[in-house]
């Protein structure tokens, strides 16, 4: 099992975007971080096919869902 704890939240989004540049065959490109601490991806070539938001969570489960749900609705706008 690997532990991600000792990276932190730029390690850890770079990290991901790796994961799907490797299983996509894609580029992508990471933005500054915004507000909300993330780093925004997409790829390279339209900077809209692919989009990826990635969190490194701390907290319980649960509260993990709910964040996802909130994000779920804010995407469905």
């Amino acid at each position: 099992m690997f532990d991600f704890n000792n990276l932190n939240y730029w390690e850890f989004e770079v990290l991901c975007k790796d994961i799907v540049q490797k299983l996509y065959g894609v580029e992508l490109r990471c933005f500054k971080p915004g507000r909300d601490e993330g780093v925004d991806v997409a790829d390279v070539a339209t900077l809209n096919s692919y989009i990826i938001q990635a969190k490194k969570y701390k907290d319980n489960f649960s509260s993990l869902l709910n964040v996802l749900k909130t994000m779920c609705l804010k995407l469905k706008k």
